[in-house]
């Protein structure tokens, strides 16, 4: 999308039309600013609005694309709405009343949909608006605009992404902004409300430019809050400033270009010091996650690095076990008789799904798993005899009567396996 579908639907927030387009032309504001899909907002579970100068409007959604990995299934993503958008208008403050005048609570906790579908008859159900209605509804509201028969729900979420990269925008900060990670720099990043100040402040910026009638191409090149290029602003209702006294045109650009040097000069400065004041906190998060980890190992840390641990030979020792163990190779390490074991039945073959990690179990030679998967290259055969405890498929092995099935039965061995290590490090 461009400024003007924007401000199409910043008009009609603000105009006389029905309450529902109103509340639903905010709505797709709101995902809009938060660089947001659609069903991000389906299921919502607390809101936190922060009404002051360069304010947030924050959402943390339970409804969103990494909800069902892991343990992201009970972390909350902070969606944040800057205050501020591309229009000289408090429309935040508008949407907040529409939404009361609608019947609607914006305090509940959960709050569910953000933007429950409409009722034929009126008012709001309680089922959240799907996706295709989202985009067929969002094309009739910016009906007779540029394009508008192309956008679709995802481009909610594009517009400013796409806006912070033709305004020269670097890539981490595009990637905090559109709720990505890395392996460089972890999920923290997007789930933690904190971290994602500097990116929010930086978007802030690039909406103010917009207001104040610069165009991308100029952001990308002098990265200020200063036009070079004269620009019509739309009348704000604000106190009356004094005009600045015409002086010749040559001092009056000489004077300009000093200010954006100043200015360029400031921010770079800036810049430096958040880069060094993050290095730091990362370098001292380093430092306690070592010293954490020094004290949590059953081990010095050395050796848990290294793989290796020294076993010292009993003094009953004979001199040919002592030969025969100097002619292993070194940091090979013996198997103790008490370890696990388990053999292959004859006529099946295990083997672990190397995208999963599940042990699955199929016929000698087969095509398919028990589970009915079939065997491609993810597929990693395992040996006939296995020593090392890995989790199994539970429709391969339905019997299995080592099977952790409840929170308890993991806590059990977990527990068994801590008491083994400290029992094997006394002795």
């Amino acid at each position: 999308m461009e400024v003007e579908h924007l401000r199409r639907l910043h008009d009609i927030l603000a105009s006389d039309a029905n309450l529902t387009d109103r509340l639903g032309a905010g709505t797709f504001l709101v995902c809009i600013y938060a660089r947001a899909r659609w069903s991000d907002i389906r299921f919502i579970h607390h809101v936190e609005i922060e009404a002051k100068r360069n304010g947030c409007f924050v959402i943390y959604t339970t409804e969103h694309k990494t909800s069902q990995v892991g343990l992201r299934r009970e972390q909350y993503l902070p969606l944040v709405v800057p205050w501020d958008g591309v229009v000289h208008m408090d429309w935040l403050k508008s949407y907040f009343e529409l939404y009361k005048q609608a019947g609607l609570n914006i305090s509940n906790v959960p709050l569910g949909p953000l933007l429950p579908a409409p009722k034929i008859g009126g008012g709001f159900g309680a089922r959240p608006l799907s996706t295709p209605e989202a985009s067929a509804w969002l094309k009739l509201l910016l009906r007779g605009t540029t394009n508008s028969e192309t956008f679709r729900s995802h481009s909610l979420k594009g517009t400013l992404l796409s806006w912070c990269a033709r305004s020269g925008m670097d890539r981490e900060v595009r990637a905090v902004l559109g709720h990505h990670c890395s392996s460089l720099t972890g999920s923290d990043v997007v789930y933690a409300r904190e971290l994602q100040t500097r990116p929010i402040r930086k978007l802030q910026m690039l909406l103010k430019n917009i207001r104040l009638g610069m165009s991308f191409e100029d952001i990308a090149e002098h990265g200020t809050l200063i036009s070079t290029a004269p620009c019509v602003l739309p009348p704000r209702p604000c106190a009356y400033t004094p005009p600045l006294l015409q002086g010749p045109p040559v001092h009056e650009k000489e004077a300009l270009s000093a200010r954006v040097d100043e200015v360029d000069g400031a921010a770079e400065i800036m810049n430096l010091k958040e880069d060094l004041r993050s290095v730091k906190e990362e370098h001292d998060l380093e430092r306690q996650s070592l010293s954490l980890a020094e004290q949590l190992s059953l081990f010095p840390l050395g050796v848990v690095n290294g793989g290796l641990i020294e076993i010292e030979s009993s003094s009953g020792s004979d001199s040919e076990s002592s030969s025969d163990a100097s002619d292993e190779e070194p940091g090979a390490r013996s198997r103790e008789p008490e370890s696990y074991a388990e053999r292959v039945p004859n006529g099946q073959t295990y083997m672990r799904n190397t995208n999963s990690g599940l042990v699955h179990s199929a016929k000698t030679s087969g095509e398919f798993t028990k589970c009915g998967i079939k065997v491609a290259g993810h597929f990693a055969v395992l040996e006939k005899f296995i020593h090392v405890k890995m989790p199994k498929s539970l429709n391969c092995f339905p019997k299995d009567p080592d099977r952790i099935r409840k929170l308890d039965d993991l806590v059990t061995h977990l527990d068994l396996a801590v008491k083994r290590a400290r029992d094997k490090n006394k002795e």
